[in-house]
């Protein structure tokens, strides 16, 4: 069975079919969360690149939905979404990637690709904090 790292890192290297940010977060998460992969990959397709306009990141987007899904509480929502600020001092994704230019760093996707992971991370923490209760 494959990991939810390496199910992303697949979905985000096919060159068929691309998959934003927050639809790499949730499908690999579907099933759990109730929904079926075709219709997960349907409900993140407007949230890519800040829902078309820059803002709220797509993996920070698709983090708060599988939380959601998952029964997650506003103290939940807010934990996932302080530390991905903390961590990256935005939330939006045009500043994001504006900082991230900044930097000289070229690799757009690469980053994208590390805020996803990261997301993954901060939602998986917080996921087992609601099991071990």
């Amino acid at each position: 069975m494959m990991g939810k790292r390496e199910e992303i890192r697949e979905l985000r290297q096919n060159k068929e079919i691309h998959y934003n940010c927050a639809q790499a977060v949730l499908i690999p998460f579907a099933e759990e969360c109730g929904l079926t992969r075709e219709t997960a990959f349907l409900l993140a397709k407007p949230l890519g690149h800040g829902v078309g306009i820059g803002g709220i990141c797509g993996a920070l987007s698709g983090a708060l939905m599988v939380l959601g899904a998952k029964g997650g509480t506003p103290d939940q929502f807010r934990k996932l979404t302080e530390s991905f600020q903390q961590l990256y001092h935005e939330t939006d994704c045009e500043p994001l990637i504006r900082l991230h230019e900044e930097s000289g760093d070229t690799d757009r996707k690469a980053f994208c690709d590390h805020l996803i992971y990261s997301a993954v991370e901060t939602l998986e923490e917080l996921l087992e904090e609601k099991t071990e209760r």
